[in-house]
């Protein structure tokens, strides 16, 4: 299946997180709420659409950059299954769903949008 997915660049997976964290033989990882849409694009610089949606559960940072953009920018910083930082970029498409259309190791840029120690949720 993994083959069929990569055949063209405009392929997304789906990433159903209305149930629980957990592989589905559709090859989706199933979440708590809403969908992640993982473009081939998020995958440039190796990341995994599995530490992709890692750092995405696990989330330290969200918020939305450039209002202006439509739809506005989102990044996100969480850790891989390494407890590496990644940086992901991409947009709330509504409904709880988001598509994550860039990953890499996080840049000291992103960094910065981290909570300082001891700031509260």
């Amino acid at each position: 299946m993994e083959a069929d997915q990569s055949a063209t660049a405009s392929h997304m997976i789906a990433v159903d997180r209305r149930a629980a964290h957990r592989p589905s033989t559709e090859g989706f990882v199933l979440h708590s709420t809403g969908v992640l849409r993982i473009s081939d694009s998020a995958l440039k610089h190796n990341c995994t659409r599995e530490e992709i949606s890692h750092a995405f559960d696990l989330a330290l940072a969200e918020r939305v950059i450039d209002d202006g953009a439509d739809p506005p920018k989102l990044p996100i910083i969480g850790p891989d299954s390494a407890g590496n930082f990644l940086e992901l970029i991409g947009s709330d498409l509504g409904r709880g769903d988001t598509l994550i259309w860039h990953a890499m190791v996080c840049r000291v840029q992103y960094l910065q949008l981290l909570p300082e120690q001891g700031d509260g949720p």
